[in-house]
């Protein structure tokens, strides 16, 4: 008795609770075996349906950044199927569908015309509906409801059940499914996946029931167990009120970026774990992560790479806004995205005169090193007002003990090395598009030859001494 006491408590955890121990992944929906990890089943129960093609005994949850994926082991045998998941991503017990009475029968029906009741709190805004004709899915469709214009229960003369619903192939709208399993084994399963575009977004939990039903009628078995689906002795063709779902907890990692000069980072990968969100032009990325796991969270710039790096402890509905205080990107328009190990304190850019400055400190008797994404080499930087010098060598860039630049032609990126004892001021001028019929500004021909002056110096002076000497000996 203590042993059958012990699984039945087993199998209520996993049913209906949210028990995903690892970090979800990428499911391969190129084929139906079973790639789902032990901790993603969420539910296993024993089924009395009228044939085992009708049974559901296994459900599997995983998600990863763009997808939920969903595992049960339908495998229909070459029966006549109708699979239906419904969803209820809301948590508002006055949205969704419940029922609709359908005035030519006067009959209560869901999406598909199946005589199904959902019972508060758990009021469905999705449902997908499969059938299976006895050899392949010959239809497979994700289906909204439309509580923006109906309540949950709606019994009017004038709508028909099929009016409250807006219709969907779940592929077009970025969704897909495998072929059926083939047996209850587990080895093999229907999987299907949903976008979390496709739901609304990343939800911090889904409550959802997956049940099979046929060519008509009611459900034959339903997971998690729903008691209504077991209650006649002709479940074909009753009526069933779904009371139970299963609830799956995710955590969002909601983090908004700017950088140091306050602008919203657009087009940034947040990477943990691997996961994965591109923020949008806010600057909001989110991602759906597992309740109660650490995680390290990267921001990685299309421009530059990896520009900032935090931790979090724990996944639990984490909303964050986040100042990257060493990171510009692509500052007043212009091209040269800014990283630095100091700190950017202002910045401004002459679009005109192709004059970039940017403040940066550091703590007195250190160095700045700064990266500049430029697809031109600059004329001339200066700090405070003086001009550095520019060094052919990267190696020599690394091993300076004074201010020095340095660009990678092949990585477009100017290095800027500048030793503190206070803020910093650096002024960079870039080359200007040619204008055609002349010059457009006369400084950048000034600043070109200040800097072929510096970096010919050395054979300039050579070259001087020859000449003098020259002279000198003619003399004699």
């Amino acid at each position: 008795m203590e042993r059958i006491l012990l699984v039945f408590l087993l199998l209520t955890i996993v049913a209906f609770g949210s028990v995903l121990a690892k970090p979800p992944h990428t499911i391969d929906m190129s084929t139906n075996s079973n790639d789902f990890s032990s901790d993603e089943k969420v539910a296993q129960v024993d089924q009395d349906a009228p044939g085992k093609p009708a049974n559901l005994s296994l459900l599997y949850v995983t998600w990863d950044s763009s997808f939920l994926y969903i595992g049960v082991d339908f495998a229909p045998d070459g029966w006549g199927l109708a699979l239906g998941i419904a969803f209820d991503v809301n948590k508002d017990p006055n949205i969704g569908f419940g029922a609709v009475y359908e005035p030519d029968d006067s009959t209560w029906r869901d999406c598909w015309g199946r005589f199904f009741n959902h019972t508060s709190p758990y009021y469905p805004d999705y449902i997908s509906y499969f059938w299976y004709d006895g050899s392949t899915i010959t239809t497979a469709q994700f289906n909204r409801y439309m509580w923006e214009s109906y309540p949950p229960i709606v019994r009017d003369p004038d709508v028909h059940h099929w009016y409250v619903w807006y219709y969907n192939d779940l592929v077009s709208v970025g969704g897909g499914y495998t072929p059926v399993a083939s047996d209850h084994s587990g080895s093999t399963l229907f999987k299907v996946k949903v976008p979390w575009s496709a739901l609304g977004g990343v939800p911090s939990e889904i409550n959802l029931v997956v049940y099979i039903t046929g060519a008509d009628g009611s459900a034959v078995s339903s997971i998690p167990y729903n008691d209504n689906v077991h209650d006649q002795a002709n479940e074909w063709s009753d009526h069933d009120n779904i009371t139970t779902y299963l609830r799956i907890d995710i955590a969002k990692y909601n983090v908004t970026l700017k950088d140091a000069l306050g602008k919203s980072l657009y087009g940034h990968q947040l990477l943990a774990n691997g996961f994965s969100a591109t923020t949008d032009m806010k600057g909001v990325g989110i991602l759906p992560l597992v309740p109660g796991e650490s995680y390290v969270i990267e921001v990685v710039s299309p421009d530059i790479g990896k520009v900032y790096e935090t931790s979090i402890s724990s996944a639990d509905d984490v909303e964050d806004e986040i100042t990257i205080a060493n990171y510009a990107f692509r500052p007043f328009d212009s091209p040269y995205t800014t990283i630095t190990n100091g700190t950017i304190v202002q910045a401004s850019y002459d679009a005109d005169k192709g004059v970039f400055i940017i403040s940066i400190d550091a703590p007195a008797g250190t160095a700045s090193e700064t990266k500049i994404t430029s697809n031109d080499r600059p004329y001339t930087v200066e700090v405070d007002g003086v001009l550095i010098p520019y060094t052919l060598s990267k190696d020599k860039y690394l091993t300076a003990t004074s201010n020095v630049w340095y660009y990678d032609k092949y990585e477009k990126i100017l290095y800027i090395k500048v030793f503190h004892s206070s803020i910093k001021d650096i002024k960079i001028v870039f080359p200007l598009p040619p204008v055609i019929g002349g010059e457009a500004y006369l400084i950048n021909k000034i600043e070109l030859l200040k800097t072929l002056i510096m970096e010919n110096a050395a054979v300039i002076i050579v070259s001087v001494a020859v000449i003098l000497a020259a002279i000198l000996i003619r003399k004699k």
